[in-house]
């Protein structure tokens, strides 16, 4: 928890212009109760729309929301598909800011289209629903794993990122 000025203004110095999602209107209010009570005089800004893997956001986002796993996919009953083992990457998120109730969809289709698959829904419990990313292409997780190569993990999904065998997809 950061409670001084001091670190506020830090806080506000290091991601300012980078947030994405709906949160950065509790972050603008934050900015705003700052200039009012300090000598600061901080810009506040809309959600940054500039290319996902230009920036470490994605990597960031990744660590607050994101898993990695290894899933069996088997063939379906009728026969389509192929029984196959598959890294991947999965990010859940709900489709409304609690605070806001602006949806999170416009930044997850920017990570979807970056990466050319389908945002998809699922529902928990009883009418919670969320958006789903999960990148599994081998093509698609290369590109992820060249971004966060360059864009570092800092939580233990860093970990899980190699253990992966993703550096595999990085060659």
């Amino acid at each position: 928890m950061i409670t001084s000025i001091s670190g506020l203004t830090r806080v506000i110095n290091l991601i300012n212009g980078y947030l994405r999602t709906p949160k950065i209107d509790q972050f603008n209010k934050l900015i705003s109760w700052i200039n009012n009570n300090s000598n600061n005089n901080f810009i506040t800004y809309e959600p940054d729309t500039s290319p996902i893997l230009n920036n470490g956001w994605l990597s960031g986002f990744i660590d607050a929301d994101g898993s990695f796993s290894i899933h069996i996919r088997k063939k379906t009953m009728d026969g389509k598909g192929k029984n196959r083992v598959e890294a991947r990457l999965r990010i859940e998120q709900r489709q409304e800011d609690p605070k806001t109730g602006k949806s999170y969809e416009p930044v997850l289709k920017l990570i979807t289209d970056t990466f050319g698959i389908q945002l998809t829904t699922t529902t928990h419990n009883i009418n919670s629903s969320y958006y789903l990313i999960a990148i599994t292409s081998p093509t698609k997780l290369a590109i992820l794993i060249k971004y966060l190569n360059e864009y570092t993990l800092f939580s233990s999904k860093f970990l899980n990122n190699k253990d992966l065998g993703c550096r595999y997809y990085a060659k």
